[in-house]
């Protein structure tokens, strides 16, 4: 099961005490991303599922993985969004 997948199922709360290391990931870049300007050119590399692109849909965000080591990954994946 990804990640995205398991923190729609549990409640915030238990989500946040299972992936502890990913809810810190996820705090630090919301925070860096509501600091970005507008329109600012962000690029993801290593971007995985891209789940930290909806902290940025006020910038022009590019995510970049090349998915080696995921079976289910389609490689070299590149998505735009802005």
């Amino acid at each position: 099961m990804r990640y995205a997948a398991l923190q729609q199922r549990l409640p915030r709360f238990l989500w946040r005490h299972l992936l502890a290391f990913e809810a810190a990931i996820g705090d630090a870049v919301e925070a860096f991303a509501s600091r970005a300007p507008a329109g600012a050119r962000v690029l993801d590399a290593g971007a995985g599922e891209s789940v930290h692109a909806k902290y940025f849909t006020h910038c022009r965000y590019t995510a970049v993985d090349l998915g080696s080591g995921d079976a289910g990954a389609r490689q070299g994946a590149l998505h735009r969004q802005g």
